[in-house]
């Protein structure tokens, strides 16, 4: 059984969504709370049977501020959201042989989706209340054909009361030809479907039309990975992964009237190659680095998608200072890319360094981290609801952590 609450309040001086500059007043706060509990079963060495069951809630909260500083043409608008939804999950796994076979259920409700917009002082103009659920059955089976070739078949079928049903296929196929070396070929289908937000939100600023019809978002996927161990202690990866995402819902404009709603577009693909190098050695030491190159297109025009690097390297090490202690380094590099307004972000490279340390004195453990080391100066880009083309991003940070693992014995847990 396990549990989770959090709240976070943000301030938002950006000027999103047409709001006023460093206004005070534009501010959100999420809430998330969850209880999930669940029990497995082994009837046998090799069948077992897993039920989960769930309850979640989600709350929102949102002020914007729009015209003047003061009273009377200042107009200030509230968004306030709240969702629970409780679900049920069966798993049952059996070994056929050699091979595996899992099946499996789960249905999910939503006890209510509410979303309200109004102005302070006014009645609200938007007041809707959903109870969406959906319900999936899904299955797996894993054939070891012979001690080199493995196949993996899966696939899950929903359906929503909303949108219907969407059919999810996956395929996997492994090969290893000797003990240091394997390779995969792994093709899945998967889908989103439109949320609340995308289905029913109206607002007098952005989106003021509601939207209908929504179909599912689909992402095909195409991975072929190569894995090989140079050495024990190092090993290599190259991966190379086409996406195929189609009916992707956007914020479309109506020719006649200029309203603006979501609308399921054509669609975009991206492709790319990584390589990775991973080394773990006896005295204690890891290292990891990978780079990816890629490149993400409009699926009809070809043209290059905004907010999208071609980029990616990402690099980290841990090294013992004592038998107690470790130091680790992180590099991370985004490379430069082009936002919504045809401008171009610079790329990017941040060094975080943690002093972390093994369990000590029964159950407690400490570690600090520097983000941003060398305090760079960078920025990530907007999408089309900010006027500004980047938004500046955190210098320096550090973050302190102390954590205690409460001593409970084998004999006392059974």
């Amino acid at each position: 059984m396990q549990g989770l609450f959090a709240s976070r309040g943000k301030i938002i001086p950006t000027a999103s969504y047409e709001t006023n500059f460093n206004d005070p007043a534009n501010r959100t706060r999420d809430t998330r709370g969850y209880v999930d509990v669940s029990y497995l079963w082994n009837f046998s060495s090799g069948t077992t049977l897993d039920l989960r069951g769930y309850y979640d809630a989600y709350r929102f909260w949102g002020s914007y501020a729009y015209g003047a500083l003061e009273a009377p043409d200042r107009a200030v608008q509230i968004n306030d959201a709240d969702a629970d939804w409780t679900g049920v999950e069966l798993v049952f796994g059996h070994n056929l042989g050699k091979h595996r076979l899992v099946l499996g259920t789960t249905a999910e409700y939503n006890l209510r989706v509410r979303q309200v917009n109004y102005y302070v002082g006014d009645s609200s103009f938007l007041d809707s209340h959903e109870r969406p659920w959906f319900a999936a059955g899904f299955g797996e089976l894993e054939f070891n054909l012979i001690s080199k070739l493995t196949l993996n078949v899966g696939s899950r079928i929903d359906g929503y009361n909303t949108f219907g049903v969407a059919l999810s296929p996956r395929v996997a196929l492994m090969y290893l030809p000797n003990k240091r070396t394997s390779l995969k070929y792994i093709f899945g289908r998967g889908f989103r479907g439109p949320d609340p937000y995308d289905s029913y939100y109206v607002d007098q600023v952005d989106i003021t039309s509601p939207s209908r019809h929504l179909r599912a978002e689909d992402l095909e996927s195409h991975n072929v990975v190569l894995e090989h161990r140079v050495r024990p202690w190092l090993g290599m990866t190259v991966e190379g992964f086409y996406n195929n995402l189609d009916n992707v819902i956007e914020q479309q404009a109506e020719p006649d009237t200029g309203l603006v709603h979501f609308a399921n577009g054509q669609g975009d693909r991206g492709r790319g190659l990584e390589f990775e190098v991973d080394g773990k050695h006896a005295s204690g030491w890891t290292a990891r680095a990978s780079y990816t190159f890629l490149g993400t297109q409009e699926r009809i025009t070809g043209a290059a998608l905004f907010n999208s690097p071609r980029q990616l390297a990402k690099g980290h090490a841990t090294i013992p200072l004592t038998r107690a202690v470790f130091a680790g380094l992180e590099l991370l590099y985004m490379g430069a890319q082009e936002n919504y307004q045809f401008k171009q972000v610079a790329s990017s490279l941040l060094t975080n360094v943690t002093l972390s340390t093994r369990p000590l004195w029964g159950g407690w453990q400490f570690s600090t981290s520097c983000y941003n080391a060398f305090n760079r100066a960078w920025s990530t880009p907007t999408g089309p609801d900010l006027v500004q083309p980047a938004v500046r991003q955190d210098g320096r940070g550090y973050r302190f952590k102390i954590t205690y693992r409460l001593p409970i014995h084998a004999e006392a847990s059974r």
